[in-house]
């Protein structure tokens, strides 16, 4: 993975792990927590989870994380929120 990084859009401030997929770019670990509005601590959890995995990309100083799976850490904390709960309109008592 790490020779996808060395490319030509390097010059231009956009990364990519895999040119052929536009959510494979990265995006600066400073900015992940707000690019999905969860906290930096929630964000360390992930990484120390290995949810998330960090990138340094050679011949740069910044820590970077793949979008895609960013937005896949998002997704799966939203759904476990929300599981097993029902809805506001749903009646307690028509459940049994």
């Amino acid at each position: 993975m790490a020779d996808a990084l060395h490319h030509p859009d390097l010059q231009i401030g956009v990364l990519y792990a895999d040119h052929s997929d536009p959510l494979s770019s990265v995006i600066p670990l400073a900015d992940a927590p707000a690019a999905v509005s969860v906290t930096r601590r929630t964000i360390n959890r992930w990484i120390a989870a290995k949810r998330l995995r960090v990138i340094t990309p050679p011949g740069t100083t910044g820590r970077y994380v793949i979008k895609r799976e960013l937005l896949a850490c998002e997704r799966d904390r939203h759904l476990a929120s929300h599981q097993g709960r029902p809805g506001a309109r749903v009646r307690l008592d028509a459940l049994t």
